[in-house]
This record gives structure tokens, sequence and C-alpha cells, in this order.
């Protein structure tokens, strides 16, 4: 009696594990392994987690071979971003992503003190579109907004 109920417990948790919360958090980490992918150089895995769509549009563009890839995709993906919350609705996920942008130039100017003065970090809050192809999620694209 008592193995069957510790049998029934391991059988509801691995049910549990496969509903609902799953789909968000496959997405989160497609998006995650996309996301190190590029920064790590691997243009095989990059193109894994693109979407058919966003991968012809990019070899369209002439985008088709490994460091031309990569750097079109990093464009898309600052290298530091911090992964938020998912909206999944069955073959779509909508991941809210924040990013800080540093460059070596000025990329905006904000008022201090009465002056004009460079600033060389930028923040930004994106919406990430995932799309479930062939039972993996796949980046299909993202909208960039200036933090204020």
């Amino acid at each position: 009696m008592r193995k069957v109920i510790v049998f029934l417990f391991f059988v509801s948790l691995i049910g549990c594990n496969s509903q609902g919360t799953n789909k968000q958090e496959s997405s989160k980490d497609a998006l995650s392994n996309l996301h190190q992918a590029v920064y790590d150089g691997d243009f095989a895995t990059v193109q894994k987690y693109l979407s058919a769509g966003t991968l012809s549009q990019l070899k369209k563009s002439g985008f088709d071979e490994g460091k031309k890839l990569l750097s079109a995709v990093e464009v898309f993906l600052p290298e530091e971003i911090i992964i938020g919350e998912v909206n999944t609705e069955e073959i779509k996920a909508v991941v809210s992503v924040t990013a800080k942008i540093k460059s070596n130039r000025p990329l905006k100017y904000v008022s201090k003190g009465g002056k004009m003065v460079p600033e060389y970090t930028l923040e930004k809050i994106g919406s990430v579109e995932m799309v479930k192809e062939s039972d993996s999620w796949k980046f299909k694209g993202v909208t960039w907004v200036n933090k204020r």
C-alpha cells in the first residue's frame, strides 16, 4: 500500500511538470539558449533557434554565412539582457526582456545641471516573439523601446 501511494505521488509530480508552466519555461529556455549561442559564436545552434521565416528573411538580406548571421542576430539581442515574464498562447509566446546597451560613443544626451551631457549606456525594454515550430520554440523577432 505504501509503495502505491509513493508511486502515485511521483506520477502526480511528473504530471504537474508537463503542464502549463513548462511551455513558458521552454520558450524562455529557447531564448536563453539562442542568446548564449550568439555570443559563443555557435552558428549551428543560432540557426536551430531561428524561425523558418526569420532565417529565410536574414538569408535573403545577405546574412547567410556564419559570422554575417551572428552579427545580424546580435543587433536583435544585445549582449546584456534580462529575461522576464512570458505570455504564452499555444504556439506563440511573447517574452519580456530588458537590455543594457553600452558603447564607447555617446548613445544619447541628457540634461544634467543645465548642461547636455553624453550617456554611454542605454536601457531598452523589449518584447521577443517566439513561435513553436516542430514542437520547438523559435525566435521570430523583437521590438525594442527606450526605457524611461
